[in-house]
């Protein structure tokens, strides 16, 4: 762990100015007091927080308590966790409705000390720090502390533990139950993983925050993350979690998380802080418990043998999720909230290790049916609370390998449960007649062809005839990728890969298919379960058939059951707007509505929060972009015509047009990125002329307004 000095950040801010957001996340009627006694400490707090948000994780009759507790308290809001079981995102829930520019998070069994909020903002007068956590101390149910239980294993219970720096330094990462950061983090790294650490027996593992914080450090190499030992909560620690079994069970479950995490962040990154925690740390603690023994002091033994057995429960653990990352094949970094995550979880689990520290006492319950293809409203939806105000949270999650693939990946999908011919992403096995695909270590990211898609079929309508393909003309166009050796990858994936600087698959490249037309489902599916292909589907639900039809399909569309088929098929769906308007010439109530209903259209569908968006006609502004941001859409793609680049920002991603017209050699030329100006020449030109007509079309619809 890094214990560095901050540095100055270019000078003091008056923190007073900054709005702070305390999110609790809660999930069961077991813990009412706790509950109580944890938003009373917030209200009691010496800095005021200009909010307390209650999330409760799809208990519908905790849910109606707390409404009505705090019906008449302005400062208290209670909130349906809109993504899946599970304290992520839960948390996700709370960042997306909250209005604080800094937001903070307490566990639902933890007491607040009075002056916790402003001991954990107080470092915000540096700009440069982007989270600052707080000292957890444990209220152990049998009144002290076992005399066998080693303080430097406290990250057990969900605690700060010995061999973490004292007073304020900067470290890799927060404590995730005593925690704060500034929003711009979350908006530069995106939210709280589901997934990470979930084991397919249905351990609840944790370590979101510290992917969170490893992402967010790639994302801002010089941003500032600090532990401030002043800012202290006191945390209940049940008696069930002072017993050697729980001590051992979770040392061994952590290590399967260190290796999920691992996977995602890289060894170096992922068990910096480990590493000197298991050759320092623990061999002191070693040391003393055995001098203790040899002294005749209570425990002694006791808390030297702990410390070995929880090292090699740990390590063990690690191995095998190490074994299960290499046997498993590679599933993508993607997905909505939960699609990750094992089956149920029993009670008294959770809660991340060293370094880690996702506040053990909640963990427990909000893992319970996470990654079992909840609803993504839950319980909590249906009273109307859901995504539309938790935009994000599903959109920001990962899956664990085993489970079901993330984001849209799939309805029961994943290694182990994808149908069989399901899609994946990845090298295509070598079919008879066909050579082996090239193999190599990934690139630097460079550009990748992200193709555009229509309609698919042998006879369209006139009006989807320009931009649609015929089933013989696809097949030959996926042939000649995996020839030349292109990787499909998602969306998500893509989008993922370039946010945290992690690596991409040799020669990337992105199927994108808009709308949602039947002929995806009838003759594009079949084609790239062929050659083991995946795609991202953009649908715009008012266009599908169903109980949510809209006029204004061009053809015959998909309907619900088909969408299903194709995510269940490993295909990631993506929004698409509800109605196909342009974006960027709607009010911004109308704007508004468009997403979120898209998107809660989707979500309840198929039980899982889309993440990524493509605007309707590649139209977008400042305003649209933004918009799609706020609804929960982690990245969105236009047209443009062109390779997409890291440097086009996740919001403008650029896609290359795919015609009936389109021959396999300009197809090829469309792939390898040769040529795309003289091809497209005519349509930029065009692009560029209605784009004149547009904004002075808007400029009048603006005074007309500003008139009326």
């Amino acid at each position: 762990m890094r214990t560095d000095k901050p540095r100055d950040g270019g000078g003091p801010r008056d923190t007073g100015e900054l709005r702070v957001s305390v999110v609790i996340c809660v999930y069961t009627e077991d813990r009412w007091a706790d509950i109580l006694a944890a938003v009373d400490s917030v209200r009691g707090q010496s800095r005021p927080a200009l909010e307390t948000l209650l999330v409760v994780d799809h208990n519908p009759e905790l849910l109606r308590r707390l409404t009505e507790r705090y019906a008449d308290t302005g400062e208290v809001r209670v909130l349906a966790n809109a993504g899946p079981r599970g304290l992520s995102a839960g948390r996700n829930t709370g960042i997306a409705a909250a209005g604080g520019d800094i937001l903070a998070f307490l566990d639902d069994d933890a007491v607040a000390e009075p002056d916790w909020l402003r001991r954990l903002t107080d470092p915000y007068a540096d700009p440069a720090v982007l989270a600052v956590g707080g000292r957890t101390l444990p209220v152990w149910a049998s009144g002290r502390r076992p005399a066998w239980f080693p303080e430097e294993f406290d990250w057990v219970v969900g605690c700060y533990y010995r061999g973490l720096p004292p007073g304020r330094a900067r470290v890799r990462n927060v404590l995730g139950g005593n925690a704060s950061f500034r929003r711009e983090a979350f908006e530069l790294a995106g939210g709280f993983t589901t997934g990470i650490g979930r084991d397919g027996d249905a351990r609840p593992l944790g370590c979101e925050e510290t992917e969170l914080c490893i992402r967010l450090s790639a994302a801002r190499p010089d941003a500032v993350l600090l532990l401030e030992d002043r800012a202290v909560i006191h945390h209940k620690v049940p008696a069930a979690r002072e017993e050697f079994g729980y001590f051992r069970g979770r040392a061994y479950a952590e290590g399967l998380s260190k290796a999920q995490v691992t996977r995602s962040v890289g060894a170096r990154a992922g068990l910096e802080t480990e590493r000197r925690y298991a050759t320092r740390v623990l061999p002191a603690g070693l040391a003393r418990g055995l001098r203790d023994a040899l002294l005749g002091r209570p425990g002694g033994a006791g808390r030297a043998g702990a410390i070995a057995a929880g090292l090699a429960a740990a390590a063990c653990g690690y191995a095998v999720g190490t074994v299960r990352r290499r046997v498993l094949p590679r599933q993508p970094a993607g997905g909505a909230a939960g699609a990750a995550a094992a089956g149920p979880v029993p009670a008294g689990t959770g809660g991340p290790g060293p370094g880690s520290l996702n506040g053990s006492g909640h963990g427990s319950g909000h893992g319970t049916g996470c990654g079992r293809d909840e609803p993504a409203g839950g319980a909590g939806a249906a009273n109307g609370t859901p995504l539309e105000r938790a935009a994000a949270a599903g959109g920001l999650l990962r899956p664990r390998p085993g489970g079901s693939a993330a984001g849209n990946r799939g309805g029961g999908g994943g290694a182990a449960g994808r149908p069989p011919g399901g899609l994946r992403s990845g090298p295509r096995r070598s079919g008879p007649g066909r050579p082996p695909r090239p193999s190599g270590p990934p690139g630097p990211p460079g550009p990748v062809p992200i193709l555009m898609y229509h309609a698919v079929g042998e006879t369209p309508a006139p009006a989807a005839y320009g931009l649609s393909v015929a089933p013989g003309a696809l097949r030959t166009q996926l042939d000649l990728l995996a020839d030349r050796g292109f990787t499909p990858v998602t969306t998500r994936e893509l989008a993922d890969a370039w946010r945290s600087g992690g690596p991409l698959p040799p020669r990337p490249v992105l199927l994108t298919f808009d709308d949602g037309y039947e002929g995806v489902h009838r003759y594009a599916l079949p084609a790239l379960r062929e050659h083991g292909f995946t795609a991202t589907v953009f649908a715009t639900t008012g266009w599908l058939r169903g109980a949510h039809e809209t006029p204004g399909a061009l053809d015959l569309m998909l309907d619900w059951d088909q969408l299903r088929d194709l995510s269940r098929a490993g295909l990631e769906i993506g929004g698409h707007s509800h109605t196909h308007p342009q974006l960027d010439a709607l009010t911004a109530p109308r704007l508004r509505s468009e997403l979120a209903h898209c998107r809660d259209l989707l979500a309840g569908e198929l039980g899982r929060c889309p993440v990524s968006f493509a605007y309707p006609y590649g139209y977008s502004s400042r305003q649209v972009r933004h918009a799609v941001r706020a609804a929960g859409f982690r990245q969105s793609l236009a047209v443009g015509n062109a390779p997409a680049e890291r440097r086009q920002g996740p919001y403008a991603l650029r896609r290359v047009t795919v015609r009936r017209s389109t021959g396999i050699e300009e197809f090829e030329r469309l792939v390898e990125g040769r040529a795309l100006g003289r091809v497209f020449a005519r349509d930029r030109a065009l692009t560029k002329g209605y784009a004149l007509v547009r904004r002075s079309r808007q400029a009048v619809r603006k005074v007309t307004r500003a008139g009326d």
